[in-house]
């Protein structure tokens, strides 16, 4: 068997730990991005390992490969599984470029919330790669880059109007919380 899951599994780590450098420093659109790039990567590495040779053809279809995922044995997903790689999938496919029939840039349709479910998710799939493919990651990393969400989360909800964690202001939208 390849290993070549490993190469798809190193380039998922490196865009979730992006993803997580984005969202400490207040950029929810873009750690969103690279959450859904990590998940996918996570996803289509799971493929790989389970002899699925032509990963090109899932494009970013994140539910799809959850499907192939699932109909290969290897895990299953649940109704809020669905819920949230369609959510994944959205983000990547329709909300990365400016729409004409919107006056809003896609980034201002992000908030902190939307960034900390996207990068939990990703956490998720890692979770769910460690499960399936054990000798894939060693726990001290996981351990790390747990650490490191823990950490940015912590910044991130610290309120830049009233310098309150938490907001006691209300006043703390999208562009209001800054490390």
């Amino acid at each position: 068997m390849s290993d070549h899951h490993k190469v798809w599994i190193e380039a998922a780590l490196n865009d979730l730990e992006t993803a997580i450098y984005l969202h400490q420093g207040g950029f929810w659109f873009q750690a969103t991005l690279s959450a859904q790039q990590a998940g996918e990567k996570f996803g289509k590495s799971i493929l790989i390992f389970g002899g699925i040779g032509d990963i090109k053809s899932y494009s970013h279809r994140i539910p799809r490969i959850n499907k192939k995922i699932q109909e290969l044995g290897l895990h299953s997903f649940d109704e809020a599984d669905e819920h949230i790689a369609n959510e994944m999938q959205l983000t990547y496919v329709n909300l990365k470029y400016p729409d004409e029939s919107s006056e809003d840039s896609p980034h201002t349709l992000f908030d902190r919330i939307k960034s900390d479910n996207g990068v939990q998710w990703a956490i998720n799939y890692l979770d769910m790669v460690m499960n399936i493919i054990p000798e894939s990651i060693s726990k001290e990393r996981r351990d790390e880059i747990n650490k490191s969400f823990v950490v940015a989360k912590e910044i991130t909800n610290i309120c830049s109007k009233c310098n309150n964690n938490p907001c006691v202001c209300n006043k703390a939208g999208s562009s209001g919380f800054k490390p």
